[in-house]
């Protein structure tokens, strides 16, 4: 007996189904063969009024993807869905591919070597240029920031804090932090580990944190959307470590 499925339902995991890779047909094969069980490509075609043509071809490919499986049964051969948690798989192959194909274009790309610039805008791309970032950093490392009017990159990450913190303190990568007086309270309760600051006399009311790398800087702009300037020059990095250091000695 097959399982009834809501259109809107099926609608939306064809469409995540198409984010891992799987075309409206293979989709719709895969969704059939969840609801019908073991089966011959007969019903198959009968659930999703699709040619047999159509139907052979994408079982094979389906095969080759590992999320169907067939066995002979009196002579016929009988296709059966394999454990949705497979899919999990596919999302594995397209982070191997984004690598390769990262790997591949860096060796023909032809960016100066003294400065790259790059700029990141809106909420979710700022989150994933903060862990791209926190990876790339060397163990044993420290980041210095000299913030602005309070730290919104807490608020930003919200839920997904304690993963970079935890990301952070995995490569014993500590922290240095210039506030103003208005964020005292703030950061005299802060439980973040290899964090320490200081705190400038006045209340700064500049909406852009400086924060500072090894080799590159970033210039964390939060306003509406939260905007993040890369600068990938060793030599502004080295600069701005040593005004933060000139800041550092006079704050308290």
């Amino acid at each position: 007996m097959s399982i009834n499925l809501d259109e809107k339902l099926e609608n939306s995991i064809i469409d995540s189904l198409f984010e891992l890779g799987l075309n409206n047909k293979e989709s719709k094969i895969y969704l059939a063969l969840i609801r019908l069980g073991q089966v011959g490509a007969t019903k198959i075609c009968s659930m999703t009024n699709l040619h047999r043509q159509y139907v052979y071809q994408f079982l094979d490919t389906l095969e080759k993807k590992g999320l169907v499986q067939n066995i002979l049964v009196k002579g016929r051969k009988k296709f059966t869905a394999k454990n949705p948690d497979i899919l999990s798989k596919l999302l594995d192959e397209k982070k191997n591919i984004a690598t390769k194909v990262i790997k591949e274009i860096s060796l023909i790309a032809k960016v100066p070597v003294e400065q790259v610039v790059e700029v990141n805008q809106g909420e979710e791309s700022y989150i994933i240029s903060a862990f791209n970032l926190i990876n790339k950093a060397k163990n044993n490392s420290e980041i210095f920031i000299i913030s602005g009017n309070g730290d919104k990159f807490v608020k930003i990450l919200d839920t997904r804090l304690n993963e970079y913190e935890k990301l952070r303190i995995d490569k014993k990568i500590s922290i240095r932090y210039l506030g103003s007086e208005k964020q005292r309270g703030t950061l005299e309760n802060s439980q973040r580990k290899l964090f320490s600051y200081r705190l400038l006399p006045g209340f700064f009311t500049d909406i852009t944190h400086t924060v500072i790398f090894d080799d590159f800087i970033t210039l964390d702009t939060f306003g509406m959307p939260a905007t993040q300037t890369i600068i990938r020059n060793p030599a502004v990095s080295e600069g701005q470590k040593q005004f933060f250091e000139s800041l550092w000695n006079l704050g308290k």
